[in-house]
């Protein structure tokens, strides 16, 4: 499913549920992170993105357009290795993490 909105989920919802509020959006996805099924991220923006939080999803980032706003997840690779190294160093107990790198994608740099 990747990242998506509330809007995104109100927008594909409505057309089977005409009758659903976006207020009952809000609380089902604040309900489902608080839940840990679901993972939060703004990315530098005031809306929320949201992800399915999966033991099967791969330790990743996330490289985001500044333009177009296009979200690529890409994996990293022995992110437990450095998480040791950084616990080790500076005796810092890592309770969770985020990598993402903010730029223009290959479709934004044609135009």
């Amino acid at each position: 499913m990747g990242h998506f909105t509330i809007d995104d989920i109100y927008r594909d919802i409505l057309p089977v549920e005409p009758d659903i509020g976006i207020a009952t959006i809000y609380r089902t996805i604040h309900l489902l992170v608080d839940s840990g099924i679901l993972v939060e991220h703004t990315f530098g923006e005031k809306k929320g993105f949201y992800e399915v939080n999966s033991d099967q999803n791969p330790e990743h980032g996330h490289l985001i357009c500044t333009v177009c706003g296009k979200i690529v997840e890409f994996q990293i690779e022995h992110i437990e290795m450095y998480k040791e190294r950084l616990n080790q160093k500076y005796d810092f107990k890592i309770q969770s993490h985020k990598l993402e790198f903010f730029g223009i994608c290959p479709a934004c740099q044609q135009k």
